[in-house]
This record gives C-alpha cells, sequence and structure tokens, in this order.
C-alpha cells in the first residue's frame, strides 16, 4: 500500500498531456530554491535590493530516477517518448506545450554538468556519463567536404621547380 501512496500513478500514462504532467511534476522535486549568501551568511542582494535566489539540485533528474519515481521500467519510459516525441517532431504541429521530454534530458545534462564543478564529485565518472549519453567528446572534431583539385597534367618537371620555387641547390637533392 505503501507505493500507491508515493506512486500515484498508473504503469502507462494516458497520453501525451499526462506524460509531460508527470516529466513536469517530477523536475519540481529534483531542485530546490536557495537564497544566496556571502561568507559571513549575509544574503547577497540584486541591484533592486531584493536577495539572489538560485536552483540547487537535490538529486540528479535523469530517465531512471524520474522511473523510480514513477514505479514503472526505464525501457517504459523509452517506449513512451518514442511514442509522443517521434523523431519527425509531429508533436508541436498541434499546439504550443513544451517538450518535457527533452528538459528532462537537458536538465539531466545539466546536473551532470554541474557536478563538474564540485572538487567532491567523482569528475572521471561524470565525465564517462557525458560521453555516453550526451555525446560529450574530449576532442574537437572538425569535418570539411572541401576538395581542391590542381592543374599539373601537362606541366614539365622545370616548369614545377619554378612555380615551387626551388633553387638551384634543391635540384642537387
Amino acid at each position: 500500500m505503501a507505493n500507491k501512496a508515493r506512486y500515484p500513478y498508473n504503469r502507462a500514462f494516458k497520453d501525451i498531456y499526462h506524460f509531460d504532467e508527470c516529466i513536469d511534476e517530477f523536475l519540481l522535486t529534483c531542485t530546490r530554491t536557495v537564497i544566496e549568501t556571502d561568507s559571513e551568511g549575509n544574503p547577497i542582494l540584486n541591484d533592486s535590493g531584493k536577495p539572489i535566489q538560485s536552483k540547487q539540485w537535490v538529486r540528479q533528474p535523469s530517465v531512471l530516477n524520474f522511473a523510480v519515481h514513477m514505479n514503472i521500467d526505464k525501457d517504459t519510459v523509452y517506449e513512451w517518448a518514442k511514442k509522443f516525441y517521434p523523431n519527425n517532431d509531429q508533436y508541436n504541429r498541434g499546439g504550443n506545450r513544451s517538450d518535457s521530454y527533452k528538459r528532462l534530458l537537458t536538465a539531466s545534462e545539466n546536473y551532470l554538468q554541474n557536478r563538474l564543478d564540485n572538487p567532491k564529485a567523482n569528475t572521471v565518472g561524470t565525465i564517462f556519463a557525458l560521453k555516453n549519453n550526451f555525446n560529450w567528446k574530449d576532442k574537437r572534431e572538425i569535418e570539411t567536404n572541401h576538395t581542391q583539385t590542381h592543374q599539373l597534367e601537362g606541366i614539365s618537371t622545370e616548369e614545377l621547380r619554378l612555380l615551387l620555387g626551388d633553387t638551384e641547390e634543391d635540384k642537387a637533392i
């Protein structure tokens, strides 16, 4: 009975709106709002004189944690995400609702990225998760389709040397 109180939803989502509502509710449980303070514990004020507030993560907003929150298997979440958010993005043509599943993934990536700034966090594990789940890379890869052709047919060796600026010393080599 304890599970019914903690997980009030059915194993299947009724529709896309129910799926979005469940994700939005889950994301609210992952953060808390705190007032920023200085080293003496006094609130830091903005230009208007109001305390600066920020959000802190209290738990990781991941697909796995969402599945646990809903008392379902993570594969069910992936199946429903495929159903509601197909690659052709037909989801947005009928209305102006937000894409909660993409926000869940973005929040998860943001959580992991913020962990990189924490000296107590396992940065190796965090980088591993970012690489495997969010296509982060160690190096910058640049793809180019540029092709360059040279019209060297019919040019003699002497003319090539003149074009390249070879000297008499280079000819001896």
